[in-house]
């Protein structure tokens, strides 16, 4: 009978493991309290804290305060828009003016300083960790979008103090007192902003009164021009054009010309025509390189440039930046045969002319009688500068019928791709594959080299290196111009800074056991790219591919599964073609949901043809002034999570963001309605996801599915388009997974093995129990 008991405790011990192993990767997730890592300020202890990459502003501060005083302005706050006069994301250096005040090198955003009540500085949450380590201590952090913050102008309007003391939820303003002169310039003022500004001041108990400039007086421009010398100009002086084979459409088919194979192609003049409006007011920078098939240098990151448009039914008008220089007929002949400046290309029907103007034209063609102002109905966007509205306004006396501000049409026509933009984009993203592919077995070869790859080398691979050396792989390319964005290249703790950048430097190692995440992205001729990944490396014995002792955590696999199967049900979705991105957001976060965990960047992006990497009105995210999906959008997928340990210490700290690009494609589904069009996703970048980080019980078996045929399409598609060693790394992790879970209520139970096992084991049990 002992011996009996002994077999039966056996026994129920082996299935109680079992069952423990099988449920191991239902893990549960505990909330975390997000904490700052030691390299920021602190402005709670005397004289404060400040890392290395902190900028000490006292002396401009002190010497806008001074403008302030003049008696030309006699301000007692200034607003500093993060903002060129086009809205753009990423403003050209000499419109960086809250860097130049501050240091801070987030985008967009806004500043604000006032004589004796401190200054403070608002950007979006991704951004904070950036602002805690660059602002010093003269600067108030605030976070757009955050109800726990006040928003710019709540800040310069409500009181330091509140008039209920039982009101606990009071947050103080600034305590300007009532009346008190705001200076900003019209030209940087986004219109929307200005209208929330004067709505604020309309609901507060207290208001400011509200003053404009001219050009000339930009208060952070004069002390620029003081303290460091004149302005650089913006750095790009010659264009390029698109040409047809990449742009499929000419600049007059944009404009005003028929598309012979496309019947429902509308141009710029019948969109027009449709709204009764004879004149567009074009102020977005992308908006103008894509409608008439130019690029730029003028903006990092971006090939756009300085200028403004305006057409009509009988003008087309450029203003251009140094136009002197850029449309100079000796040094750049083919950016006047392109646009047709010349009288014997355009011919006399001038309706079908570029007219090109210097840039200060625009603003007097705005403020001075002439038919840009003598229009029927004006269509401008609701994303220009005040300057703008507030000088269409003044020429048509506010009359609603005349005018439309709205999104611009060019818009939705640029984000929806035509099908020559559809096949050059597809090229690039092919090269971006394949070029991160080479990069990653570059540096999985070093590491396989070296002694001791669990220490690493700081002479032979830092998260520098992988940054520098994807700039030689890419040089190769024929057709690559400059990265689309700063390449992230964090490895370890510094990949949960969502806005980490590697500096030569630190000198971090990469080595094996833990986590180094990869984001990059291009400008191609072809496209604009982007991708990102989290690899796990380990030293690799042999052709058997035995890793060594190094493995990711628990916590890291589960983290890095739940971002994958929200990438992955993402990629799934079918959807109505009247959806918008924020109504899919939700699949790509809601495994993180689950557990009571999230990110704080939209999940995707729309990517234009050459151009930005953020292009609007397509987003995936919570943004409400997007637009609904339509065939031939390319966008971007990425979700992503950043843990940072509760405690102290930073070594388990890591960062996971899995970017694919992504195309809008009709989808056939088997019970469609007539009249009724669906929309599904077909991805368009060819990256293998890290196995080693990848818990595959998480899976149901539609996911497993999708995760496999992306793995054969990723041999498909880079067939050829890799080095040997590149090929074999492909290879290696794009293997066929084999479903072998059964799943209750969705959630991950224990394998058919296990219940196999676990049933025998009970039978055994039962018998020897009956004896």
């Amino acid at each position: 009978m002992a011996t009996m008991k002994v077999h039966v405790t056996v026994l129920v011990a082996v299935a109680a493991l079992l069952i423990g192993n099988a449920q191991a990767g239902d893990r549960q997730v505990h909330s975390r309290k997000k904490r700052a890592p030691l390299d920021v300020r602190n402005c709670d202890v005397s004289p404060p804290y400040y890392p290395p990459t902190t900028v000490i502003s006292d002396v401009k501060l002190d010497r806008l305060r001074t403008e302030m005083r003049t008696n030309l302005f006699q301000y007692e706050a200034y607003i500093i828009p993060g903002y060129d006069a086009h809205g753009s994301e990423y403003p050209a250096d000499p419109d960086r003016r809250i860097y130049f005040m501050s240091g801070f090198n987030g985008t967009q955003g806004f500043a604000i300083v006032t004589l004796e009540w401190g200054a403070a500085i608002w950007t979006e949450p991704q951004f904070e960790l950036l602002a805690q380590q660059q602002l010093d201590c003269n600067w108030q952090i605030m976070i757009l979008g955050d109800d726990d913050f006040l928003t710019p102008w709540e800040w310069i309007i409500r009181d330091d103090r509140t008039t209920d003391p039982d009101d606990i939820n009071f947050i103080p303003g600034a305590g300007m007192p009532a009346g008190s002169q705001v200076g900003f310039d019209p030209r940087l003022m986004p219109y929307r902003n200005w209208l929330e500004l004067t709505e604020t001041n309309h609901l507060e108990t207290r208001t400011m009164q509200f003053r404009t400039h001219d050009e000339e007086h930009n208060l952070v421009d004069l002390i620029w021009e003081d303290l460091e010398s004149p302005k650089d100009p913006y750095p790009g002086e010659k264009l390029e054009v698109q040409n047809d084979f990449m742009a499929g459409y000419t600049w007059r088919q944009k404009i005003f010309q028929s598309i012979p194979d496309n019947p429902d192609y509308k141009n710029v003049r019948q969109i027009m025509a449709e709204r009764d409006c004879d004149l567009l007011v074009i102020t977005g920078l992308d908006e103008i390189a894509w409608l008439f098939n130019l690029r730029g240098e003028d903006v990092p990151y971006n090939p756009v440039f300085i200028s403004y448009a305006v057409i009509g039914f009988s003008y087309i008008y450029l203003y251009l930046y140094d136009t002197g220089v850029r449309l100079d007929n000796e040094r750049y002949p083919e950016i006047r045969q392109h646009l047709e400046l010349d009288s014997e290309q355009c011919g006399s029907d001038r309706s079908t002319c570029i007219t090109a103007k210097g840039l200060s034209s625009f603003y007097n063609d705005l403020t001075i009688d002439n038919n840009l102002v003598t229009s029927e109905k004006i269509w401008f966007s609701n994303s220009s500068s005040y300057f703008v509205y507030n000088a269409i306004m003044n020429k048509i006396d506010s009359d609603d019928r005349k005018y439309i501000m709205e999104p611009s049409p060019i818009l939705l026509m640029k984000a929806t791709k035509n099908d020559v933009e559809v096949e050059v984009m597809k090229e690039a993203m092919l090269i971006e594959s394949s070029t991160m592919i080479e990069m990653v077995t570059w540096m999985q070869g070093l590491i396989e080299d070296m002694n001791d790859p669990a220490v690493g080398n700081a002479e032979v691979l830092t998260e520098y290196m992988a940054a520098e050396r994807l700039q030689t792989i890419r040089d190769y390319q024929g057709s690559y111009m400059y990265p689309s964005y700063e390449t992230i290249s964090a490895f370890g703790p510094n990949s949960a800074d969502f806005y980490y950048r590697s500096e030569e430097n630190d000198r971090v190692p990469i080595t094996t056991g833990k986590i180094f995440l990869y984001d990059i992205g291009a400008q191609y001729r072809e496209g604009t790219t982007t991708l990102s990944r989290a690899f796990f490396f380990a030293k690799e014995v042999d052709v058997s591919k035995y890793y060594d002792v190094q493995e990711p955590t628990d916590l890291e696999m589960e983290i890095y599964t739940r971002v994958l199967l929200g990438h992955i049900d993402l990629c799934n979705a079918s959807f109505r073609a009247n959806i918008y991105g924020r109504d899919l957001d939700m699949l790509a976060r809601q495994h993180l949901w689950d557990v009571g965990l999230d990110y704080i960047h939209p999940t995707g992006y729309g990517l234009g043809q050459y151009l930005t990497v953020h292009e609007e009105p397509v987003n995936i995210g919570d943004y409400t002034l997007d637009e609904t999906f339509h065939a031939n959008m390319i966008l971007s997928n990425g979700p992503g999570y950043y843990n940072i340990d509760p405690t102290s210490a930073t070594d388990n700290d890591f960062g996971v963001r899995l970017t694919n690009v992504m195309r809008v494609i009709p989808s056939e589904t088997p019970y469609g309605q007539e009249g009724e069009e669906y929309l599904e996703f077909e991805v368009i970048s060819f990256v293998p996801f890290e196995p080693r980080l990848i818990d595959f019980e998480m899976f149901t078996r539609k996911q497993l599915e999708w995760y496999n045929n992306y793995n054969e399409r990723i041999r498909e598609e880079l067939d050829g388009k890799l080095s040997g060693n590149a090929r074999e790394w492909m290879l290696s992790r794009t293997r066929f997974q084999q479903y072998r879970w059964e799943y209750i209520g969705g959630a991950s139970s224990i394998s058919m093995t296990t219940t196999a096992i676990l049933i025998s084991l009970c039978l055994i049990v039962s018998h020897l129990m009956s004896k």
